[in-house]
């Protein structure tokens, strides 16, 4: 008598196949088989396989088995089986025509499906003891159909934008506060972008700010370009806006000015910072409104750009006291005085030019993407017009 355990399901059709997605414990799934590719077969023989040795991949399978061995490792991405025997059974519920697509499955556990993909997870949640993990089950008989599905799956694999992987820092900040920093590496500059990312998501969401609605993640715009589409007028990559504060001290410096404090929650600090932010931008904005009406046409709101107005917000903090800070003007005023910031010559500065309408780029177009040498405009241009900090006898 064969033995079987029964698990809730959900059944459904993708790419015209069905699929059933379902949860099991990792003891059950570490059974699962997991076909090894072998280059002396034929990729049509039944017996072939998709997946590498764990011996291949030992350094990512050992990452992955400390993982889940955390207390907080989690994994969202199902495993994928594949039912190539026929010996999964799914039974819908609700519906006595039997056209539910919630159900039950069958699993045989002296004959379990295979694993297509996710062997390093399989191999990972193994040594954690009832440890509840999603899995994807498919019933394809034809290995080159299997191979397909391995093949789809692992040919258009993409990496994931730096800037989500820094929203861990974030959402872990959020719910467990600031100490989940304390022992990890370089916690000062986990906590400073934990910030500046909690300030970037409420300036973007807060329709009264110049810079509302301005960001666009850095992996979107590569897929816009891949795709031959017009990156939109909303160009700053929440990336470069708050690396461009933590390499220049923006935000350490507002910390000193005793504008916000990194150590309280990220919800608070990030909404100061937001607030500062707000002030600044929106004196910029009142100096040079057409850059953000066209910014396809101006480099102000580009990296470069960003680097140099968040390298005068650093140097105005600490010269400005607790008033002038929550103030437009006395940042417009301010950078008024440098002469780069007036309607005037706006073009000669900050334009991007046009060989197809034959306007010459500004001064700052020059630089390309070179963030060195815009610094080295700014320490010459910018920098010995702004205030100084009155020197105390």
């Amino acid at each position: 008598m064969s033995r079987e355990i029964i698990v809730n399901a959900i059944r459904f059709t993708q790419g015209g196949r069905t699929c059933y997605l379902a949860v099991a414990t990792s003891d059950v799934l570490a059974k699962c088989p997991v076909p090894r590719y072998n280059p002396k077969l034929s990729v049509r023989d039944k017996r072939q396989g998709f997946q590498r040795s764990l011996d291949e991949i030992c350094k990512r399978a050992r990452l992955v088995v400390a993982y889940f061995s955390h207390v907080i490792g989690t994994i969202c991405i199902p495993l994928v089986l594949n039912d190539r025997l026929g010996n999964v059974k799914f039974t819908p519920i609700g519906k006595p025509d039997g056209c539910s697509q919630v159900g039950f499955l069958t699993l045989n556990l002296d004959s379990l499906p295979e694993v297509v993909d996710g062997q390093t997870r399989q191999h990972g949640t193994s040594k954690v003891s009832d440890y509840v993990v999603p899995f994807m089950l498919t019933s394809e008989q034809d290995v080159e159909k299997v191979g397909q599905i391995f093949y789809d799956i692992n040919a258009t694999a993409t990496r994931v934008g730096k800037e989500l992987t820094s929203t861990w820092a974030l959402r872990a900040a959020k719910e467990h506060g600031m100490e989940v920093f304390a022992d990890a590496p370089n916690s000062e500059r986990k906590k400073l972008d934990a910030v500046g990312m909690e300030a970037v998501f409420i300036l973007n969401r807060r329709a009264t700010s110049p810079l509302s609605g301005l960001f666009i993640m850095a992996n979107q715009r590569k897929m816009l370009r891949k795709e031959e589409l017009r990156v939109p007028e909303r160009i700053i990559t929440i990336r470069a806006f708050v690396d461009s504060m933590i390499k220049d001290n923006a935000i350490k410096n507002a910390e000193n000015a005793g504008v916000l404090s990194i150590e309280d929650c990220v919800d608070e600090s990030g909404e100061k910072l937001a607030n500062l932010l707000d002030v600044f931008w929106g004196g910029v904005k009142n100096l040079l409104p057409m850059c953000f009406e066209n910014p396809l046409y101006y480099n102000l709101t580009t990296a470069v750009g960003v680097y140099i107005l968040h390298k005068a917000l650093s140097r105005l903090i600490v010269v400005m006291d607790g008033d002038q800070l929550g103030d437009s003007a006395s940042f417009e005023k301010a950078l008024k005085k440098t002469g780069k910031f007036n309607m005037v010559n706006v073009k000669e500065v900050w334009g991007r030019g046009s060989k197809k309408d034959d306007i010459p780029p500004g001064e700052i177009a020059q630089y390309g993407s070179s963030m060195g040498a815009a610094g080295n405009w700014f320490r010459r241009n910018i920098q010995p017009h702004l205030p100084k900090k009155e020197k105390t006898v």
